[in-house]
C-alpha cells in the first residue's frame, strides 16, 4: 500500500484535516528555519545603528580636535620668532642668534646655557607643535652650561 492509497482510503473530513496538518507542520519548520536568519538580521542592524552612532560621535570629536589644534596654530602662529623668544625668556633661555627657513623652521643658536633650562624650553616648545629637527651641542664655558644649534620646526 502506496502513501497515495492511504491517503484516498481516508475520508473527505480526514483528508481535509491531514492537508491542513501538513499545511501547518510546514509553516512552522519554515518559521523554525528563518527565525535565526531573522534574530541574526536584527542583531546585525542594531550593531550597524550603534556604530553609525559611534562615527558620528567619532566625527564630532575630530571636529572639534581640529578646531582646537587650528585655534593652537592660530594663537601659536603668528611669528615663530616671537613664540621662540618668549617662551626661551619663560625658561630662562638667552638665545643668542635665529635665522628663520620659510615659514615653519627656524635655526637658533644658544651660548653657556643651563642644559636643564634648555630641555625644559625644548619641553615646553613640543607641546607648543614645536619639534626639533637637528641638534648639535658641545660643553660650555661654565660646568652645567652648554653651547647648541638648533633646527626647530613646527608641525
Amino acid at each position: 500500500m502506496t502513501l497515495t492509497q492511504w491517503f484516498d482510503e481516508r475520508s473527505e473530513s480526514e483528508r481535509n484535516i491531514l492537508i491542513g496538518a501538513a499545511a501547518l507542520l510546514l509553516v512552522l519548520f519554515v518559521s523554525m528555519a528563518l527565525s535565526p536568519m531573522y534574530k541574526s538580521l536584527h542583531q546585525n542592524e542594531r550593531r550597524v545603528a550603534r556604530q553609525y552612532a559611534e562615527l558620528d560621535q567619532m566625527k564630532t570629536i575630530a571636529g572639534q580636535s581640529t578646531a582646537n589644534r587650528s585655534q593652537q596654530s592660530t594663537t601659536a602662529s603668528g611669528s615663530l620668532v616671537i613664540l621662540l623668544q618668549s617662551s626661551a625668556r619663560q625658561e630662562g633661555v638667552a638665545i643668542a642668534t635665529m635665522q628663520p627657513i620659510g615659514e615653519d623652521s627656524i635655526n637658533t643658536r644658544l651660548d653657556d646655557v643651563s642644559f636643564n633650562a634648555m630641555i625644559r624650553w625644548l619641553a615646553a616648545l613640543e607641546s607648543r607643535g614645536i619639534n626639533v629637527q637637528t641638534a648639535s651641542l658641545r660643553v660650555g664655558q661654565e660646568s652645567g652650561t652648554v653651547d647648541s644649534s638648533l633646527l626647530l620646526r613646527r608641525n
